[in-house]
């Protein structure tokens, strides 16, 4: 659906991939901010990060991101660090996260009704 008809007409099989169920979007989002929030960025950069952004807080954001794809996910957790550096802080609040996702969600719902 998403690649041309030029792409397509030289794939033999075509795989699905289905979408994350909650549980593995709770995972990756536990990845995924291990991966780009908790470790310190290729330039030595440390983001200091909320309490209240526990595992409680991910498993909030991982039932409101139901049929987010696993990229998605990741991109949402690359802009919770791009929120922190362009704000002038190193910390990431739980009210800058929910800005974010706010944004992510409205984004998202807006480009389903295209």
């Amino acid at each position: 659906e998403s690649l041309d008809r030029a792409v397509l007409d030289r794939v033999d099989e075509a795989f699905e991939f289905p979408l994350p169920s909650l549980p593995e979007r709770r995972r990756m989002m536990r990845l995924f901010m291990d991966e780009h929030i908790h470790k310190p960025t290729a330039r030595g950069k440390i983001i200091e990060v909320d309490p209240a952004l526990d595992d409680k807080f991910l498993d909030d954001v991982a039932e409101r991101t139901e049929g987010f794809s696993g990229r998605q996910l990741a991109k949402l957790v690359v802009a919770y660090q791009a929120a922190v550096f362009g704000s002038g802080t190193t910390r990431l609040t739980q009210g800058l996260a929910e800005t974010v996702l706010q944004y992510k969600l409205q984004h998202r719902e807006e480009e389903a009704h295209k």
